[in-house]
């Protein structure tokens, strides 16, 4: 059963969670963060758009480390995530 859609990210590779907060990976938009918590009012807090397509992403003390297909290794500060 489907309890909540977001839109904001296109071509979804990876989704990392960490306290309440969803980080995508998209092809087009680099990395959505989304505050999951309540998963009934999820919601877009921000995006930040990569140099190429994020691949992947972990989280970590603050930082986001993402795999940027051509581009590499981009580390990008969301502390807070918004």
């Amino acid at each position: 059963m489907l309890e909540k859609e977001v839109t904001g990210a296109e071509v979804v590779n990876e989704v990392y969670y960490l306290d309440g907060y969803a980080y995508l990976a998209s092809q087009l938009s680099g990395i959505c963060i989304v505050d999951v918590d309540p998963v009934s009012t999820a919601s877009v807090v921000t995006t930040v758009d990569t140099p190429d397509r994020a691949e992947d992403v972990y989280v970590l003390n603050g930082y986001a480390y993402v795999a940027d297909e051509d581009e590499g290794l981009q580390i990008i500060d969301v502390d807070p995530p918004g």
